[in-house]
């Protein structure tokens, strides 16, 4: 028959947790150093992991100033502007932009109805004025330089009534949430100036004259930028 090993008991000095020992003289050597357990060993600032969580380096972006809980010396949005973003000063060619574009009304279920940009459009243009209805939200910026060119257009068509940004201020079609650049009420004429970003909207263009045109029953002309 095996002997039972004598076991030699204590309690830990802090939480009173029972320990047994196998020898006498670890025993000894346990109440001379007034040893405790494992738990309250390593519990507290003991705990190699303490506060572990917390000691993370905190720094500072060096363009915005934001702090940033990691060792990098800029945050994200700033390390991707400007210079350092690697598509900087690079532009897509004309077939990846039609991709994009295709794949933009794929992820969209396709494109709205002309109908629902309209109603977007007004609603958004009445929810902007209820915001703000001491400013005039929802009257486009217009070019300056453009005034001179429909005035002269506008001269060579015999308009004398032709209302623009300058004078009456741009006439604003309501029900399609629209305004246009010059505009004659009495001979039905809208005059448009197109700048060189309007080569890059040739389709949606399109669409909003065929609207000011069945809506307005007008005489649509357009004058490009000169490049």
């Amino acid at each position: 028959m095996k002997k039972k090993l004598k076991n030699y008991k204590r309690n830990c000095p802090k939480c009173e947790t029972e320990l047994i020992y196998k020898s006498q003289k670890t025993l000894n050597a346990a109440n001379k150093n007034t040893s405790v357990c494992n738990s309250c060993r390593n519990s507290g600032k003991n705990n190699p992991n303490y506060q572990s969580g917390k000691s993370k380096i905190i720094n500072y972006c060096l363009d915005c100033g934001n702090e940033i809980s990691q060792r990098a010396y800029r945050c994200k949005p700033c390390s991707a502007s400007g210079k350092l973003n690697p598509f900087f000063n690079k532009t897509h060619n004309i077939d990846t932009i039609k991709k994009i574009t295709i794949s933009n009304k794929r992820r969209g279920g396709g494109e709205c109805k002309s109908s629902t940009r309209q109603k977007h459009r007004i609603n958004l243009i009445n929810k902007l004025k209820q915001l703000h209805p001491n400013f005039p939200i929802g009257s486009p910026m217009y070019n300056p330089n453009s005034i001179s060119i429909i005035e002269q257009k506008a001269k060579e068509l015999g308009i004398t009534d032709l209302q623009h940004a300058e004078n009456s201020g741009e006439f604003h079609i309501k029900e399609l949430g629209y305004w246009v650049d010059g505009y004659s009420k009495e001979k039905n004429v809208v005059i448009e100036y197109y700048e060189k970003f309007h080569n890059r909207t040739k389709e949606r263009d399109l669409q909003r004259q065929k609207e000011i045109t069945k809506f307005l029953n007008c005489e649509f002309i357009i004058i490009k930028e000169k490049i």
